[in-house]
């Protein structure tokens, strides 16, 4: 008799040490999560725009140094209420026109967690809720964008989305593996298949892949034989006999 177990993997492999096309840079004071980075939490956008790009910088700074200084002076001069506010709104206007071009070929996306039970990591928040705070930014670059995407951002977004649906997976220990016992003896194993449906996560496609490299065509071909049938799929811990 062969027994199938399935059941949580107790310690999966991290999907951000894989290849991604999305960086994950996140602040959190209990977690460490996403991506590695020397980001600060305050005027990321701002670096990410810079990166690269020493001219965009010089033309931020002067726009807030000398502009800011000449528009001032100005408002002083035209006796304005509040010089301060005047040079700084229209400075502000300025320089998230000039950021908000450099970052035009980049998908960014703002990424929420909850933290009831355990953490989960989300895109968009889901509800308003007090236990919903935004941990950080997922960033596919333009040059991403253009390499992987053949620029079509939209599928850049769908990408990076998956990525994070993905990591979600691997937060809440959704995150399975199995072990093939043959009369009682462990025959084999595999690990690593995120999310609990099998015919989604690659599981199922691994057993008939094997069943036919071993011969086993009458596991394929006979209904009564067919795990498959008997899978409950809602179960994180199942065993199936045949």
């Amino acid at each position: 008799m062969t027994t199938i177990r399935i059941l949580v993997d107790g310690n999966p492999p991290n999907p951000r040490d894989l290849q991604t096309v999305g960086r994950m840079i996140c602040w959190h004071d209990e977690y460490n999560l996403g991506d590695e980075h020397n980001y600060g939490r305050d005027g990321f956008l701002r670096e990410l725009a810079f990166e690269g790009s020493d001219s965009l910088k010089s033309e931020v700074l002067y726009l807030e140094g000398v502009t800011y200084g000449q528009l001032y002076n100005r408002a002083f001069d035209a006796d304005i209420d509040d010089p301060n506010e005047y040079a700084r709104r229209l400075i502000s206007g300025r320089v998230d026109r000039v950021l908000g071009s450099a970052l035009s070929g980049c998908v960014i996306l703002p990424l929420y967690t909850i933290d009831q039970y355990g953490i989960s990591i989300y895109i968009s928040q889901r509800q308003r809720r007090s236990s919903f705070a935004q941990v950080g930014w997922i960033v596919c670059d333009s040059k991403t964008v253009q390499r992987e995407f053949n620029g079509d951002m939209e599928e850049a977004e769908k990408a990076i989305r998956t990525e994070v649906f993905v990591y979600d997976q691997y937060l809440t220990g959704d995150v399975y593996g199995f072990i093939v016992e043959r009369d009682g003896k462990e025959d084999e194993s595999c690990w690593g298949f995120f999310g609990w449906d099998v015919y989604e996560n690659g599981m199922a496609d691994y057993f008939l892949w094997r069943w036919r490299w071993r011969g086993r065509s009458d596991i394929l071909s006979d209904n009564r034989l067919n795990p498959f049938e008997w899978f409950p799929l809602t179960t994180p811990h199942c065993v199936v006999y045949f």
